[in-house]
């Protein structure tokens, strides 16, 4: 078999796991693996403003890890955009993982506008973040945490959840 073949086929396996991943069923309580500090992290959002983890110190934050390509992740959005609307005191920021950087996102977004902030997720903070998700769940997407106002991970996620299933886990913590 030709090595293009091989790659091919090991992408299109990568991405079967990772879809099938984000719909695995759970209880919906995949609390955060203890964590005394929250990583921290600065980025550039997709406006070209650089944001911090720590700027939202004070608030509830939903930080979710997310791909234009992922069904699950595009299944979201539209909650976390009601959310952003609906929800005084809450703060979201997506981090996308394309690959293709922020053409394809930015592109993906004209289509699909937002209300809240975007920016690319490094490698290096992809793999950091991965470290808090439960062990036997780490590759899947989305994935996202929700911190509470002392900036404690209070909530791990991995895979699809309705509106109300964030909002049972954000509203307590407002």
């Amino acid at each position: 078999m030709k090595k293009q073949n091989l790659y091919l086929i090991g992408a299109i396996a990568a991405f079967v796991l990772a879809t099938l991943l984000a719909f695995v069923p759970t209880d919906g309580n995949h609390d955060a693996v203890a964590a005394e500090t929250t990583p921290a992290f600065t980025v550039t959002d997709l406006e070209g403003a650089s944001i911090s983890l720590s700027d939202y110190k004070g608030k509830v934050v939903l930080v979710n890890f997310w791909a234009t390509w992922c069904p699950p992740c595009r299944e979201e959005i539209p909650h976390f955009v009601e959310m952003n609307d609906e929800i005084e005191g809450l703060e979201i920021i997506g981090l996308s993982v394309d690959q293709g950087g922020e053409a394809i996102v930015n592109k993906w977004l004209e289509a699909n506008p937002v209300n809240y902030t975007m920016a690319m997720a490094s490698r290096e903070l992809y793999g950091e973040w991965q470290q808090y998700v439960p062990a036997d769940q780490r590759g899947g997407i989305p994935f996202s945490f929700v911190i509470d106002k002392e900036g404690e991970i209070k909530h791990t996620i991995v895979g699809y959840r309705d509106k109300a299933a964030w909002e049972g886990m954000i509203k307590p913590l407002l």
